[in-house]
This record gives structure tokens, sequence and C-alpha cells, in this order.
């Protein structure tokens, strides 16, 4: 980590918000589960966009993760090969 710590420093903190994010979306989705069981399809609609922009956002940190770790071990392997 010493080759150039400003770049793993980077890294780990999209790693980081990818988490903090990811687990937000999951709060979100779990709270709009609950509402649309209960009926109030308002507040569910509300959770649900939020956890799918909370969503989105996370994935952006985890690919900026994905990609700084491609360059970093110089391959060219789909983002997708570990699903």
């Amino acid at each position: 980590m010493t080759d150039h710590p400003e770049e793993h420093q980077k890294v780990a903190e999209h790693h980081q918000k990818a988490a903090e994010y990811f687990q937000q979306a999951a709060d979100n989705h779990r709270a709009a589960a609950k509402h649309v069981t209960a009926g109030d399809h308002q507040k569910a609609a509300h959770h649900g966009y939020t956890a799918f922009g909370l969503s989105t956002h996370a994935h952006h940190h985890a690919e900026e993760a994905a990609l700084h770790h491609s360059h970093e071990h110089g391959t060219k392997e789909p983002l997708h090969a570990h699903e």
C-alpha cells in the first residue's frame, strides 16, 4: 500500500461509501415492504424510490472501486464476471 497510498485511500473510501449506501438502501427496501404489507402505498413508494436512488449511488461507488482494482491488477476482466 506504500506505492500510491492516495489511490488506495480513495478506493477504500469508495468501498466504504458503497457499503453505507447499500445498507441505507436495504433499510429503505425493508421499510417499503412493511408499508406495502400495511397497505400504505404512498409511504411504500417513497421508501422504494429512496432505496432505488441509494442503490444507484452505491453502485457508482462500487463500480469505481472495482475499476480501480481492475486497473491495479492489470486485468481486463469484466465487472460482471463475479456475479
